[in-house]
């Protein structure tokens, strides 16, 4: 059985994937949005590489990367307040878990 090559996941990758992040998004339950990703110093880059690595081999993700806080949204602010129809939801996500999402979907999209 050969092992999977994890060497799309490397600097350059990281580095495109966070010109990817969405800027002016809300922070997800850590505080972090893309903006504190994309101006923070380069060895970042090198440490994200390092955790994407481990969790890409050994197909663990941490808890943390799925929680979310989960905001309910009027649609029609003239409508009716008190039906459930009238409302959608969103999910604010970590940054890191949507940094990940992008490196995996850019290498996988296929």
């Amino acid at each position: 059985m050969s092992e999977v090559s994890s060497d799309f996941i490397n600097v350059d990758m990281i580095k495109k994937c966070i010109l990817d992040l969405i800027s002016g998004k809300a922070a997800g339950i850590h505080g972090l949005v893309a903006e504190h990703i994309r101006l923070a110093r380069p060895i970042l880059h090198d440490h994200l590489v390092c955790l994407f690595l481990m969790m890409y081999k050994h197909g663990i993700v941490p808890d943390d990367f799925g929680t979310g806080i989960v905001i309910s949204l009027i649609k029609n602010v003239d409508g009716n307040r008190f039906t459930t129809d009238n409302y959608r939801s969103i999910t604010l996500s970590p940054v890191i878990s949507k940094l990940l999402q992008i490196v995996l979907l850019s290498h996988f999209k296929d």
